[in-house]
This record gives C-alpha cells, sequence and structure tokens, in this order.
C-alpha cells in the first residue's frame, strides 16, 4: 500500500509504503515532535510509486518528502481507495475515466491507467504482471479480487 504522511496540520508530506501504514505511523512518531497523519492511502505497486513521486518532483524537498502546497495537496486528493459495488457473493471494484475515449484512473491491482473502448460494463482485469496485486483490502475490510475484473464507469458521456 502507498500512503501519504502529513507532519502537523501544514509541514512536509512523505510518500511511504507498507503493508500496515498504522504500525509504520506509530513507528516514525517517536522521531517528530508534531503529529504524524495519514492523508491518503491508495493500493499500488512500486511503480505507481516511482510514477508518483515523478509526478511530484518539482515540490520535492529531499528523498521521499515534498512541500505540502496546493498542488500536491491537489494531486493526492485526486488519489484515492476505490469503490466498489457489492454484490451477494463478492464485491467488485468500480474504475472510472472521465470521458468515454479518455483513460481509467489507476487501477487498484496495477496501479495504472486503462484504455478501453467506449462502452461502460464489466471488465475483466488485463493486468495480469507478476507485479499486480492478486486482491486488495479496503479500508472497511472488504476484499477485492483481481480475478474478478471490475465495472468501467464513465463520468461524462458524450
Amino acid at each position: 500500500m502507498i500512503f501519504f504522511i502529513q507532519v502537523g496540520d501544514d509541514g512536509p508530506i512523505k510518500v511511504c509504503e507498507s503493508s500496515i501504514p498504522e504500525k509504520w505511523l506509530k513507528a516514525q512518531q517517536r522521531r517528530f515532535a508534531d503529529e504524524l497523519q495519514i492523508i491518503q492511502r491508495i493500493y499500488a505497486t512500486e511503480e505507481s510509486k516511482a510514477e508518483i513521486k515523478a509526478a511530484l518532483r518539482k515540490f520535492r524537498i529531499k528523498g521521499d518528502w515534498f512541500e505540502p502546497g496546493p498542488e500536491v495537496l491537489s494531486f493526492i486528493r485526486k488519489i484515492k481507495e476505490p469503490e466498489y459495488l457489492k454484490g451477494k457473493q463478492q464485491a467488485i471494484a468500480i474504475l472510472y475515466r472521465n470521458t468515454e475515449d479518455a483513460p481509467t484512473e489507476l487501477c487498484p491491482f496495477c496501479g495504472k491507467s486503462h484504455k478501453h473502448d467506449s462502452n461502460d460494463g464489466f471488465r475483466v482485469a488485463h493486468c495480469m504482471k507478476a507485479n499486480a496485486e492478486p486482491f486488495i483490502v479496503t479500508q472497511d475490510g472488504t476484499k477485492l479480487f483481481r480475478k474478478d475484473g471490475y465495472l468501467l464507469k464513465t463520468r461524462c458521456k458524450a
């Protein structure tokens, strides 16, 4: 899991990776006078973490630390935990795109955008690379499995 922490309410922001963010946060807190807080978490790959850091590079302070300006915070807010549709047997991730010809938001399984035809609906997850996650667990404990695919939805239809 990739997550962002911030020192205090307006301090620098760090891009982190841990399967248990709360444990990581607790271990790091003793090194800081101000409270550390998790401001966002996403399920993504190491490759995605590198892409995020590259997108924020002009705001880099040092290492994985970035300035807490409005552009950085706006970028982080756009990255979010996936929505899902819960059925009787399973839950299916929902992957959005802005328009019918636009790439999707970041896939929760591989951390990349995908390109699809203009029709919305169920898709088999084609991100079968070794580094794609077989499943993710949302903050409420729901498991979303890559093998179950995802529901593609367009926000703004022509």
